[in-house]
Order: structure tokens, then C-alpha cells, then sequence
């Protein structure tokens, strides 16, 4: 039996949600495969999607970005909790040698933390690496505005430098860290419910539009609510609790997953991040974004929604004053070419895994 550990950034949930998929891809190729999973993200985001059949380490493994909200980064927090971080990696290596070795683990697949390749390297396992972005490259701004930790960028680097081979996504930024690199599709998840069982489930009618606040509550805070809960004709669906209005329905984070929601969905508001825009790519539902600060990947993210013509910028002065309405219509009432590209991108990595 074939046994593979996977090392998954905690940073919001693109990084669990596409290794879900290469899980789903990996048991399909070969069911005999023993699954083990070390995270710091949710663990009912694992259970809603492969059905507990995994062994849970409910740990951080990296510390990627530490965020105010989804709009703006604590550059100088990050670099410090990284710098506190690798200054226990040795003991965390011998941690991992000792969880890898006993339970006789095979292969290493880290997506994105370095620690998983230092891991590997430790125990002379294979690894694979997934990515449209690194922390080496996110870091590198920050260490230059910040001196001392200008040594950060490198020291990941090196990590990364002893993957066996990166399999790395569209939408991607400086990955030349990784030495061995390979192209493949993107890895997204695609809805499996009928869009009006979830919207009778939502309590939603067909004829309303039903749009999807993907942000947080903490994003939402300075947002004017009162003036979408004025807004007929459209729902607006959130995930966190929101003042009460005629238009607004409210429900837990795993209520269903979120491919079912997206596609059941007119439209998407949200930040951009991989997870969001390859979903809402794959499930055909046009995203309305605004901007990032200090997001390194903001502008290779906003320039590949333009490329693909599936989504369209929100001024953020727009979106906190609530005045929605316009882009709304206007890019709901607009008609997408959605491209024929293929989303398969975890069928490949799948393959790529077990054949290493």
C-alpha cells in the first residue's frame, strides 16, 4: 500500500481545496492509497469532501501571510512569525522523521509550506511540490522594506530547492525556485448538485438573482450592508452572520460545498485568489472582484480574470460605499466566452504522483 503525506498551507482555503481534488484523482487512480494530511486549515473543509477516509495532523505547517483582513497584509508580523518559525525547524524536521517513519510514509506532497521539502530531504522521500505561487517570492517586497529579514527569501528558496519536481499551475508568478518544474491545468473543483436543488435548499426562486459574498466577516465590516439589503431582485448569499434583510440569506461555511454553491450562483463577489477564480472558471460563474494591498499575487491574478474575460474589477471605494448595483447588472447582463480551456488539472497531478 502506497502511503502519502501532504503538507497543506492553512492559508485561506485554495491551497486545501485543490488538494482535496488531487486526493479525490489519487483514490480514483488507486484506491489502496493510504491518505495523511498535516494542516492547519479547517478540518470539516477535508471531512465535507473525502469523507474522513484520510488521517488528520491538525497542525501549522508554514505561516504564510498574516492579514488584517482579505484586503491588506501585516508585512513586517509575517516576516517575524516566519523568522520565529524557522528558528524551531530543526526540531520540527525531527518531529516530522519521526510522524514520516512510522507511519512508513512513501511520498511527500506539499502545497505550498517549505517544511514539507526539508522534511522529504530529511527522510530522502520523494516530493512533490504544487503551486501558482511561493512564499519566497510573496516574501521578497517584504524583506526588502524590512532589512532585517532580508535573509527570508533565501532560506525558503533553499527549501524549495530540494523538491523533486514543482507541477505548477497557470496564474503563476516567479517559481524558479523549484529547479524541476512542469505545467499543468488547472486544478478546480466542479459542482455535482443541480443548481435548483441548491437553490431550493437556499429557499432561493429561480427568478432572483443570487449573488455570493464570498468574503469574511471582518471584510464586510466596513461595507454599507443597508444599501444591497435595498437592492430587488437579487439575493445576496453570505457566510457569516449579517443584519437581517428581505434579500440576504446567511449560512454556515459548510453548509454544502462551495462548487455547488458557485454554480448555483449568477455571480461571485469576493477578493481574488486562486481558489475563487479557478472555481468560479470551472463552474462558469463570472466574478466581481476588488483589490488586494500588499498581495504580490493581486496583479498576476486581476491581469489573468481580465485575460480570461471571466470576471470584473470593483473600485474598492465602490465596494465599501455598497454601491454594487451597476456591476452587478452590468456583468450578469454581460455575455461571457467562457474559454475551452480544460480543468483538469488534478487528474495530471495525479498521475504525476503516483508515477514519481
Amino acid at each position: 500500500m502506497k502511503r502519502i503525506l501532504f503538507y497543506i498551507s492553512g492559508h485561506g482555503y485554495g491551497h486545501a481545496t485543490r488538494s482535496i481534488e488531487v486526493i479525490k484523482n489519487i483514490r480514483q487512480q488507486n484506491p489502496r492509497v493510504e491518505i495523511h494530511i498535516q494542516s492547519d486549515a479547517p478540518q470539516w473543509l477535508f471531512s465535507l469532501n473525502l469523507k474522513n477516509e484520510f488521517h488528520f495532523i491538525p497542525k501549522s505547517c508554514d505561516v504564510g501571510a498574516v492579514q488584517k483582513n482579505s484586503f491588506d497584509v501585516d508585512q513586517h508580523t509575517t516576516l517575524s512569525r516566519f523568522a520565529n518559525f524557522y528558528a524551531s525547524f530543526s526540531l520540527r524536521i525531527a518531529v516530522e522523521k519521526s510522524y514520516i517513519q512510522k507511519n512508513k510514509i512513501d511520498c511527500i506532497i506539499g502545497d505550498i509550506p517549505p517544511l514539507a521539502f526539508l522534511a522529504a530531504d530529511a527522510c530522502d522521500l520523494p516530493s512533490v511540490a504544487i503551486a501558482n505561487f511561493s512564499w519566497d517570492w510573496i516574501y521578497e517586497p517584504y524583506a526588502e522594506k524590512y532589512a532585517e529579514y532580508a535573509w527570508v527569501p533565501a532560506r525558503i528558496k533553499e527549501a524549495y530547492g530540494k523538491a523533486g519536481i514543482l507541477l505548477r499551475l497557470p496564474m503563476h508568478g516567479d517559481l524558479r525556485a523549484f529547479g524541476n518544474r512542469i505545467d499543468i491545468p488547472f486544478i478546480a473543483r466542479k459542482a455535482w448538485l443541480s443548481s435548483a436543488d441548491v437553490r431550493e435548499k437556499l429557499r432561493v426562486e429561480e427568478k432572483e438573482k443570487l449573488i455570493l459574498v464570498a468574503l469574511r466577516r471582518e471584510d464586510l465590516a466596513p461595507v454599507r450592508l443597508d444599501k444591497l439589503a435595498k437592492l430587488s431582485g437579487f439575493r445576496f448569499l453570505f457566510f457569516s452572520p449579517v443584519p437581517r434583510a428581505d434579500n440576504f440569506v446567511s449560512v454556515a461555511a459548510d453548509f454544502l460545498p462551495f462548487p455547488n454553491l458557485i454554480a448555483a450562483g449568477d455571480l461571485v463577489v469576493s477578493k481574488p485568489g486562486y481558489g475563487i477564480v479557478s472555481e468560479c472558471l470551472a463552474n462558469r460563474t463570472p466574478l466581481l472582484y476588488t483589490g488586494r494591498k500588499n498581495f504580490r499575487e493581486y496583479d498576476v491574478l486581476a491581469a489573468g480574470i481580465e485575460k480570461l474575460n471571466m470576471g470584473r474589477l470593483l473600485d474598492y471605494l465602490d465596494f465599501i460605499a455598497g454601491d454594487w448595483q451597476l456591476a452587478l447588472a452590468k456583468l450578469i447582463g454581460e455575455k461571457m466566452t467562457w474559454p475551452e480551456r480544460p480543468v483538469n488539472g488534478a487528474e495530471t497531478a495525479a498521475q504525476k504522483i503516483l508515477t514519481f
